[in-house]
């Protein structure tokens, strides 16, 4: 566990950007040797001949949404991006952090890597130790969902069930680590693990290439501990450091409206977050009632003129059920909530029509997949044949136009 002697704050990687800029000429500095998030190796903490752990990460796509002034979302607005980072080995972003960090801790002799969880960073935390041949001990958060359970068991995770939330767990999870094995196990948590965020801020590299150097006005992304979003500042930070970019995106964090603690701390004009009581939100991935670095979370979304929104249960069914009947893309709903957010900030004339908008989409929908079984929240879109009848499936055809 890694935190900062002086302050107790997050530890951050820094390179030697005038010798990388050197080397770069002109352009993002990359590996020809590697795909994906190893493609960016010039820009990661680890050295050439460190045996890489990897399943693949990384390169994930950039879509345009074409049905952006479909009725149902009244978006008014062209330029409006999604890239799909749930198309990673274990279905979510989390992979990125992880093969950094597990390639580190393999590296460095760890024996056991430990993670607490709503069910996606543990699952890639096992899939990657069980690749480099570690341990993986797995606290499991109130709420985790059926399949993301499974993926861990599949992975071969020791799987810890716990009721408890983000900040309680947390605290737990470090005591277990200095009880048992403190010099052989690491606690992957960005907060204490600065490596984690290094393979985060690969996905805003992907995006400068994928715009040609030309970067979306916003980047919205779903805030759970808020490291994501601080890993795509850095990224940013970096590009400048190099003088690829000048000016910055503007990011957008996204929370529950019921569990947000940066955004409310960005509505009070707050240098710093505070913990929610009784948190309640539909999205589980971002379900923490304590954001561990909400408060670099939130020094990024004002460094860039940014904007954090809470939306509510129906706003992110709806941005879901959007992007999957119309687009193609099936997200859990932490990955369409940046999508209800951006419709929110339109509403109120904070984003321009103008004005160019990518999503984030953290994690694929079968991580979640009871949500959209639920009749409560989807249209139950399933006509039930009783009788396998040609002549009664016509009326069966005519019930269907009106779902």
């Amino acid at each position: 566990m890694r935190l900062c002697p002086k302050c107790g704050g997050s530890l951050e990687v820094i390179y030697d950007y005038e010798k990388l800029k050197n080397l770069s000429h002109s352009k993002i500095p990359i590996s020809q040797e590697h795909l994906g998030v190893w493609r960016y190796l010039p820009l990661l903490p680890v050295s050439p001949d460190v045996q890489i752990v990897t399943l693949g990460e990384g390169g994930t796509l950039v879509h345009p949404l074409k049905k952006t002034e479909d009725s149902r979302t009244k978006l008014r607005i062209r330029n409006i991006f999604v890239k799909d980072e749930f198309r990673n080995p274990t279905a979510s972003f989390k992979d990125r952090n992880s093969t950094v960090s597990i390639t580190r801790a393999s590296h460095e002799g760890y024996k056991r890597a430990v993670a607490v969880t709503a069910g996606n960073a543990g699952s890639s935390i096992a899939a990657f130790s069980a690749k480099a041949g570690i341990d993986s001990w797995v606290f499991t958060m109130k709420g985790i969902s059926d399949a993301k359970l499974a993926k861990l068991l599949a992975y071969g995770a020791k799987v810890f069930a716990t009721e408890a939330e983000t900040a309680e767990l947390i605290s737990f999870a470090r005591q277990v680590i200095q009880k048992y094995g403190r010099e052989e196990t690491l606690l992957v948590q960005s907060r204490y693990n600065p490596y984690a965020r290094e393979g985060s801020k690969t996905a805003l590299f992907e995006i400068y290439e994928h715009f040609a150097g030309k970067m979306p006005d916003w980047i919205a992304i779903p805030i759970g501990s808020g490291s994501n979003l601080t890993a795509y500042h850095k990224g940013i930070k970096e590009l400048q450091e190099l003088g690829l970019i000048t000016n910055s995106p503007k990011l957008i964090g996204v929370q529950g409206a019921l569990c947000a603690p940066v955004v409310e701390a960005f509505e009070k004009n707050l240098d710093h977050t505070e913990r929610v009581a009784n948190p309640s939100t539909i999205a589980h991935s971002i379900k923490d009632d304590w954001a561990p670095e909400g408060d670099s979370a939130l020094a990024a979304i004002r460094k860039t003129h940014g904007q954090a929104v809470g939306v509510t249960d129906e706003e992110i069914v709806d941005a879901q059920s959007f992007l999957s009947s119309k687009e193609g893309l099936f997200v859990e709903p932490a990955s369409a909530a940046p999508l209800a957010g951006v419709k929110k900030l339109i509403a109120e004339n904070k984003i321009d029509s103008n004005e160019s908008v990518l999503t984030i989409a953290t994690g694929f929908g079968l991580n979640q997949p009871e949500v959209v079984l639920s009749p409560n929240l989807w249209k139950n879109r399933t006509i039930r044949l009783d009788t396998l009848s040609v002549e009664k499936f016509a009326s069966s055809l005519e019930k269907s136009r009106s779902i």
